[in-house]
């Protein structure tokens, strides 16, 4: 077994022109990582941190559980370690090896989500 870890990175679909799609150089935008949320019962703290797994197959599953409902395929159901694209929302989900990187956004073109605003993804 290795020692990589791994993640699921939260995307958002853009809705545009084939021409601003190639401006922007792709269709979608990182919205970050799942997050879990971690109790410290000694302060009494509460923090978030990426959810980590320790293989693909668990990212994947864990996944499964929370975000597919009925009619709706599984994360790897194309050996592709990512889910299709929710049609409401424009979300969808990647497996990625985790290497530590904290997401922050520093843009002065934040993209529209396709219908909503869309927050940090915490379970």
């Amino acid at each position: 077994m290795s020692d990589t870890a791994y993640c699921l990175e939260k995307l958002q679909r853009i809705n545009a022109s084939v021409e601003e799609l190639k401006r922007r150089g792709g269709n979608c935008v990182s919205l970050g990582y799942v997050h879990e949320k971690i109790s410290e019962p000694m302060t009494e703290e509460t923090r978030f941190q990426t959810k980590l797994f320790k293989t693909k197959k668990a990212a994947a599953e864990y996944h499964d559980r929370l975000f597919v409902r009925e009619g709706k395929r599984t994360l790897n159901a194309f050996g592709t370690w990512a889910s299709d694209y929710d049609p409401n929302t424009g979300i969808a989900y990647v497996v990625r090896a985790y290497h530590g990187i904290v997401p922050v956004v520093v843009s002065n073109e934040i993209p529209v989500p396709v219908q909503s605003q869309v927050g940090s993804c915490v379970v």
